[in-house]
């Protein structure tokens, strides 16, 4: 069996396995009720996912020692075609190289970390359940299996996008990830203010998904096929010129592209979804709305970076960089703990679009890949607030935490220190500056920022504003911390809280273990994780030459 069959057949068992998971849950679910041991079935089908995520890491790495074999080419197979008549347009593809598997990693353990903090967090919906405002509290049937039943189906459906060989099947994925989204937020559909949210970020998806839809239509239109299979897909067709295409048609192609992306990655102005999405269970925050849906649109423009031309770029940089910073300006005026992470997640995505925009492919997907573990390791220390204080989820409701919840506290900070990328000047250890993941990673983005500027390919803003956003990082996530911890409790909710238990902890210290070391080495040749990502690196940084035709 040769190391592509492997690899390949490896990411195709990672997504399976959660959706066969998900059947036989949902089928228990039906035959049984709500069984609280379908959790113990969603946390085993994740972590078998991610143990073979982790398998077709070293796999992709083993590729390198076969002769002749390049880790800039990745390995590509057909999985299913229903009609030899139909080509390459509905075949089922799967592709692999260093973004995906790395991806593909990233999702599944995150998720295995959620699955495990929300058996602990969800633990009043193995009967009867309380709202997570006490003001909308209400008796019904707990729905805890139901819960592991979505997750499961969702990280089947993320682990398709990430490992889709086609753009068609991209989007078959991306809209069953919206939908899984939609069941998520309006978990607690007795409130209304679930059910609207919920609504909302459906629809806002789908007004981005529609460019999306335009996009897809016009490469199918020209190139006749959406595939990315090396050497026959859509990466090839138009730098052989093959295909007579304009350069105008492409860029309406790729901005139509980056419209679905936007609307996932709630970039302005389809922004407004995502702080709204805090209604749904903090796990559920930290899973879709930290870690994997929203990134989806960063993987997209990722995916198909080679497709966009300059003038595309220019755009996504231009949304990226006026992103970063407004979301900046929102966390640093909101008082409600959860949207204060939203409006940095919005902000953390706009840093990963301008990074693409300005040519920084690497350090956009570097950045990609340790904000899933900071922001998810921050929305579960923020649910463990939360769920100890009764739900109180303002920072005037709260305070006074340090000495209730210590663990919290630490975990947290470590969070807050890796996102704002903060790391002691001029002091090393082997030669490896004292600093977490997100100082890596963003460092990154503003060197491509700045050599950008410098060579004259973007304007001084593209660098001025991603570096003030830093401070303003810096800046809410200490104020979020201090009015959580320091000073008196100002509510008795927050006077009587407890450390939350172990089921909910040790998944917090398993996050927070990553943001701190996840991205060691950084940039250099020493740093594991940019070397993978930086293996599967376009080969060109800004669009692709184009041959002018009549349309």
């Amino acid at each position: 069996m040769s190391s592509d069959l492997v690899l390949l057949s490896l990411l195709v068992l990672a997504a399976v396995v959660p959706l066969v998971g998900a059947v036989v849950s949902t089928a228990w679910l039906w035959l049984r009720g709500q069984d609280a041991r379908l959790s113990l079935v969603a946390a085993g089908s994740i972590a078998i996912s991610a143990a073979c995520s982790a398998a077709a890491v070293l796999g992709w790495w083993g590729r390198a020692a076969d002769p002749g074999v390049s880790l800039r080419t990745p390995a590509h197979g057909v999985v299913w075609q229903p009609l030899p008549s139909t080509g390459s347009a509905f075949r089922l593809e799967i592709l692999a190289d260093g973004l995906s598997v790395t991806m593909s990693l990233v999702v599944g353990l995150v998720s295995l970390a959620v699955a495990l903090y929300a058996r602990g967090y969800l633990a009043s919906e193995r009967e009867t359940s309380v709202a997570e405002q006490d003001s909308d509290a209400c008796d019904r049937p707990g729905r805890f299996a139901t819960f592991f039943c979505v997750l499961q189906f969702f990280v089947f459906c993320m682990l398709g996008i990430v490992a889709s060989g086609s753009l068609f099947q991209t989007f078959v994925f991306w809209e069953l990830v919206g939908l899984c989204s939609y069941l998520l937020i309006g978990f607690y559909r007795e409130r209304a203010v679930a059910g609207l949210a919920a609504t909302k970020a459906f629809v806002v998806n789908r007004v981005g998904d529609f460019g999306f839809l335009i996009g897809l239509g016009l490469l199918y239109a020209h190139f006749g096929t959406l595939s990315l299979a090396p050497g026959e897909g859509l990466f090839d067709l138009p730098a052989s010129g093959t295909v007579p295409l304009s350069a105008g048609v492409l860029t309406m192609a790729t901005l139509g592209l980056f419209a679905g992306a936007a609307g996932k990655s709630a970039q302005l102005p389809l922004q407004v979804w995502l702080p709204d999405a805090m209604a749904g269970p903090t796990p559920v925050s930290a899973l879709v709305h930290s870690a994997t849906m929203v990134a989806a649109g960063v993987y997209l423009v990722a995916r198909t970076y080679v497709l966009f031309t300059p003038e595309a770029l220019a755009v996504v940089a231009g949304v990226g960089c006026l992103t970063l910073f407004v979301a900046a300006l929102f966390a640093l005026a909101s008082h409600d703990v959860k949207r204060i992470l939203a409006w940095s997640t919005v902000s953390q995505l706009g840093y990963m679009m301008l990074a693409l925009g300005v040519g920084g492919w690497t350090a956009s997907v570097f950045h990609l890949m340790t904000h899933a573990c900071f922001k998810s390791l921050l929305f579960l220390t923020a649910g463990a607030v939360l769920h100890a204080a009764h739900h109180k989820q303002t920072l005037p409701e709260l305070g006074g935490l340090l000495r209730r919840m210590p663990w919290t506290a630490t975990l947290m900070a470590i969070g807050g220190v890796a996102i704002a990328g903060l790391a002691i000047p001029y002091v090393t250890v082997f030669g490896e500056p004292i600093a977490f993941s997100g100082y890596h990673s963003k460092d990154a983005i503003l060197s491509a920022a700045l050599a950008s500027v410098r060579a004259g390919d973007s304007h001084p803003v593209f660098f001025l504003f991603p570096l003030f956003g830093a401070g303003l990082t810096a800046a809410y996530m200490t104020r979020l911390w201090c009015k959580l911890f320091l000073g008196e409790p100002r509510t008795e909710d927050a006077a009587h809280a407890e450390e939350v238990p172990w089921s909910m902890r040790a998944p917090m210290i398993a996050l927070a273990m990553l943001a701190i070391g996840v991205a060691i080495g950084g940039e250099s040749e020493r740093g594991l994780l940019h070397s993978l990502v930086d293996s599967s690196s376009p080969a060109v940084s800004s669009g692709v030459d184009v041959g002018e035709a009549a349309l």
